[in-house]
């Protein structure tokens, strides 16, 4: 089985910064499965003030989230999933969008053939140890300070089937 990693697409050049992100979450590792108790429910992320605004299907600068037509796609895949509801909000000019911070499953399966930074907080090259990862089409990658969402192509595929291509991902290696 084929694996991918996905991210915000780069493309987007006016990404909502979230003033207030220290106020949802407080550090990156409280977003994953079993620990996501430190989040609410619902949240209002406020953003700083821009020209222009976009809202791609996934922003993952400073706290991974999705868009309500990712969720709902993940969910089809994985309905154990849990998910903790994000407004983004722009107070000057009224634009917001729903956003969720997914509570991925994390999979042990890091292959020490992964080109990772010595803090573990950027991968340059990931590779994943095919026999560890499990029965999960969607997890993080644990161990890295980073958000390593890994899809399964056959979510890949779904989500491109509803139009949803908002977002950038790139085949996973396998060990």
């Amino acid at each position: 089985m084929e694996y991918f990693r996905i991210s915000q697409d780069k493309r987007c050049l006016h990404p909502p910064i979230i003033t207030n992100i220290r106020d949802i979450i407080k550090r990156r590792p409280d977003a994953a499965a079993g620990k996501g108790e430190q989040v609410a429910d619902a949240n209002v992320a406020f953003i700083a003030p821009q020209p222009e605004t976009d809202f791609p299907d996934i922003l993952d600068a400073q706290v991974f989230l999705v868009s309500d037509r990712m969720k709902e796609v993940f969910r089809m895949y994985e309905p154990s999933l849990r998910f903790k509801m994000v407004c983004v909000l722009d107070n000057i000019r009224g634009d917001y969008a729903n956003y969720h911070i997914p509570l991925f499953p994390e999979a042990d399966c890091l292959s020490p053939e992964s080109v990772v930074l010595p803090d573990k907080s950027a991968v340059r090259e990931l590779v994943l140890c095919k026999e560890r990862i499990g029965p999960g089409r969607i997890f993080r990658v644990a161990g890295l300070r980073t958000d390593a969402a890994v899809i399964r192509m056959d979510v890949l595929e779904s989500l491109l089937r509803r139009g949803i291509w908002d977002f950038c991902f790139s085949r996973i290696r396998m060990a």
